[in-house]
Parts: C-alpha cells; structure tokens; sequence
C-alpha cells in the first residue's frame, strides 16, 4: 500500500496525473495505465491512440484526459510505476548480504532479474527514455532510479563487506548502475539472440566483480 502512495504522490506531483482521494477514481486510472501498457506493448507508443486506450479500459476519452493530461502523460506514469517496483526489489538485494550464495551467484541472479523485468517493458522504457531527452522531469526521475539502484547495489557490496562505504562508494555505485542499466536498454533488440544476453549479463557481473576486486588494492 505504501508502495502504491508513493508512485501516485510522485506522478502528481511531476503533473503527470490528476490527484484524487477517492478510491474507485484511483481504481479506474489505474485500469487505464493496465489498458495503455497492453496497448504500448503491443502496438508501440506511438501508434497507440488514446482511443484505444479507452475501448480497452471500457471508458469514454473523455474520463482518461480527466485522469492524465495528455497520452505522455499515462506512459510517464508508466514508466515511474515500474521503477517504484523494480526499487522494492532492489531493496530486496541489500538484505540478501547474509545469504550463503556467492557474491559471483547474487550478483548474477540480480542482472538476470533486471534484465527480465526491462526485456518486458522494452517498448514502453524506451519510448520514456527517448522522452526524458527533451523533458526535464522525466530525466529527473531516471536519474533518481539510477541513483537508488546505486545506492542498493553499495549497500549490498558493504553489508557483505567486498567495500567500504563512502561517498566515492557511492558515486561510483550509481555510476555502475548506469553502466548496467544502459547497457541493458540497448539488449534487446529483435534480433538479439538469448545466447547474447546470457553473455551480457556475464559481462555486466564481470564488470561489478573487477570493480571490487580494485577498491581492494
């Protein structure tokens, strides 16, 4: 529940989506937003029309512009609803530094799950990426992502004490989940063969496991 407070506080706040106290109003934006991510994901951002959006959702056009601003508007929100969700997973990983697996094994598992929940949502992240270019607010929220998996990623590399915590810790964390993230972002092409994400996320672990091996020098 709180979870779901904190992205809708956020989305109105950056003026994405219409704020409102009432239960079945929320209910409603958030068939909506389930409406327009089957649209997005199936037919592209793009070539979605708000018309689509409303005839999958079982409401008039009319109530969706009540609810969003524009058809920007419901993607953003898309979008930030996913990365409040991919933070509790993150969260998720600073707690798994008392585990009897590996570094090598949780390090991969957590790019293996990252890659997932991206290669799901290609279509939709990627059209807020291209939109965060020119908007400063949806770059705004990006970077807070970034920094968030960061500042994670440093707490699990402390708590199983492969670094020590500093501030370079963790400028250098959020750096690397930069690293990760728009490595992962450019992975999924049509084209692309599992055997080539396999060896990416191999990469990408590699990469977090050099990083540690010289903060030890």
């Amino acid at each position: 529940m709180e979870n779901e407070i904190a992205w809708w506080n956020k989305a109105v706040e950056c003026g994405w989506l219409v704020d409102t106290k009432q239960s079945r109003a929320r209910a409603r934006s958030e068939v909506v937003l389930d409406s327009a991510k089957q649209s997005f994901n199936s037919r592209g951002y793009e070539k979605t029309r708000i018309e689509q959006i409303a005839a999958t959702a079982n409401c008039s056009v009319g109530s969706i512009y009540q609810r969003f601003p524009d058809k920007k508007s419901i993607l953003c929100v898309l979008q930030l609803r996913q990365y409040y969700s991919n933070e509790r997973g993150l969260d998720r990983l600073s707690e798994v530094h008392a585990s009897r697996l590996t570094t090598d094994d949780i390090l991969y598992r957590y790019i293996i799950r990252t890659a997932e929940h991206m290669r799901t949502h290609t279509k939709i992240r990627r059209a807020f990426i291209d939109f965060s270019i020119t908007d400063k607010t949806a770059l705004s929220v990006k970077e807070h992502h970034a920094a968030y998996m960061g500042d994670r990623l440093t707490d699990f590399l402390v708590n199983r004490r492969e670094i020590d915590d500093s501030a370079i810790s963790r400028v250098q964390g959020m750096m690397i989940s930069k690293i990760v993230m728009g490595t992962l972002d450019n992975l999924f092409a049509d084209t692309a063969a599992d055997t080539d994400s396999i060896n990416v996320v191999l990469t990408l672990r590699d990469m977090i496991l050099a990083y540690i091996r010289q903060k030890r020098l």
